[in-house]
C-alpha cells in the first residue's frame, strides 16, 4: 500500500502538467500527435504480477481521421460509432510482452517468468448510457481477444463503469473530471490460461479487478484513463496455483498518464 499511496500523491501533484485534448483535425487527416509517459506502480497483467516494481513507459500516440484511427505505442486500432453515440465498435492489434522497460533491474526480472512475446487481435463493443455526451452515466464493454502467435487461445473481457460525479478541475483549464467506479472480469480458454497462469486443463473465469477510473473529458477518450486505482486478483484454484501465477496472483496497482500534443 505504501507504493500505492506514493503513486496517488505523484499523480495528483503532476496534473498541472497535462496537455489539453480536443478532437479536431489540425494537420490534414491527423488530429493529434502525442508524446509522454505512463507510470505503473506495479507491472501487472490479467491478475498476475509480472514485475514487482514501478514502471515508466514511453507513450507515442497518433490520432487520424477524426480520431477514428489510433496508434498508441504498442497497439493500432480503429473505432467508430455504429449506433448514434450509444454503441461504438473497436478493433485493435496489440502487442503482449512480459519485458519491463524502465527501470529494468535484473535482480527483479530474473525471478519472474519470461513468456514468449505475442500479438492479440481484439474486437470490442462499447455501450454508453445514455450516450457518449455530457449526460453520460455508465459504460459497458465486451471484448474478444484472439492470440495470433504464442498460443492461439481466446480471452473474453467484460468491463463496467459507473460515473460517480463530475467536477471542474482547477489545475487544468476547462477540464472536467469524471471519477468512475469500474470492474473488469476476464474469461480464458485452456490455451490462454496455460500461457498466462501456467494452469493445466483450466478454462473459465480467470481474473477480476475493480477500482477507480478517472476520465478527463478534455484530455482523452473515455477508453484512455488518465488515472486508475485498482485491486486485482486471479480467479480459480487452478489459475491461482499455476506455476506462472503462484504467490503473485493479487495486489493493488495505480497508473498515471502524462501526454503533450505536438500539434497544439
Amino acid at each position: 500500500m505504501t507504493k500505492l499511496i506514493f503513486a496517488v500523491l505523484l499523480m495528483l501533484s503532476s496534473l498541472n502538467a497535462l496537455a489539453e485534448y480536443k478532437a479536431e483535425n489540425r494537420w490534414k487527416s491527423v488530429s493529434g500527435v502525442k508524446v509522454g509517459a505512463k507510470f505503473f506502480s506495479i507491472w501487472e497483467s490479467r491478475g498476475v504480477v509480472q514485475y514487482n516494481d514501478f514502471q515508466l513507459l514511453p507513450v507515442i500516440a497518433v490520432f487520424m481521421f477524426e480520431d477514428r484511427f489510433e496508434f498508441l505505442t504498442s497497439s493500432v486500432s480503429y473505432r467508430d460509432f455504429i449506433y448514434e453515440d450509444k454503441v461504438r465498435f473497436r478493433t485493435r492489434l496489440q502487442a503482449i510482452s512480459d519485458n519491463p522497460i524502465f527501470p529494468k533491474h535484473e535482480s527483479i526480472k530474473d525471478i519472474y517468468p519470461d513468456r514468449e512475446d505475442s500479438w492479440e487481435w481484439v474486437n470490442r463493443l462499447e455501450f454508453f448510457v445514455p450516450g457518449y455526451n455530457e449526460d453520460y452515466i455508465s459504460e459497458i464493454d465486451f471484448g474478444i481477444h484472439k492470440d495470433l502467435k504464442a498460443h492461439n487461445g481466446i480471452y473474453a473481457e467484460l468491463i463496467g463503469k459507473l460515473k460517480l460525479f463530475t467536477f471542474q478541475n482547477t489545475l487544468i483549464k476547462t477540464s472536467m473530471v469524471e471519477p468512475n467506479l469500474y470492474v473488469t472480469l476476464g474469461y480464458g480458454d485452456k490455451h490462454h490460461n496455460e500461457y498466462y497462469y501456467g494452469a493445466v486443463d483450466s478454462d473459465g473465469l480467470n481474473n477480476l479487478s475493480y477500482g477507480l477510473w478517472f476520465h478527463f473529458n478534455d484530455l482523452a477518450d473515455r477508453n484512455n484513463p488518465v488515472i486508475t486505482l485498482k485491486h486485482f486478483e486471479v480467479l480459480g484454484d487452478k489459475n491461482k496455483n499455476g506455476v506462472l501465477a503462484r504467490d503473485r496472483n493479487e495486489g493493488w496497482a495505480a497508473t498515471f498518464t502524462y501526454t503533450h500534443d505536438l500539434l497544439k
